[in-house]
């Protein structure tokens, strides 16, 4: 099968769609980036170039997640397979950590320039 002028025009504009989505998704969020730590307990927001530890209890116990260095990642967890820790860090906006067994989110966002922060969410 050949194909046509108008399929490669098709196949490109589709190609040049697709990548000018996942740059707004995943590219430069232009601003400071927020650590967002989800459990059964609630939401925990922080900056992300703020160092500290924080310490998130799950129904299997406690996980415990740093921020440093301009990134997260989980160094202790109570899971059976510890995948969350074996994940490494999160720097990006969009990226993310799950420990699913304890029931805990880690993901960076883009702040919003609302005036939220740790002390006022």
């Amino acid at each position: 099968m050949k194909l046509r002028l108008f399929d490669w025009l098709a196949l490109g504009l589709s190609l040049s769609i697709t990548a000018l989505v996942a740059w707004q998704v995943y590219g430069a969020s232009g601003g400071p980036e927020l650590v967002c730590v989800t459990g059964p307990d609630g939401v925990w927001v922080y900056p992300l170039g703020a160092d500290r530890e924080i310490t998130v209890c799950g129904p299997l116990g406690e996980t415990r997640v740093v921020i440093r260095g301009e990134g997260a990642f989980v160094v202790d967890s109570p899971c059976r397979d510890r995948l969350c820790v074996s994940m490494g860090r999160v720097t990006r906006h969009g990226g993310w950590i799950a420990c699913l067994p304890n029931r805990v989110l880690i993901r960076v966002e883009a702040a919003a320039d609302d005036g939220l922060d740790a002390t006022a969410y």
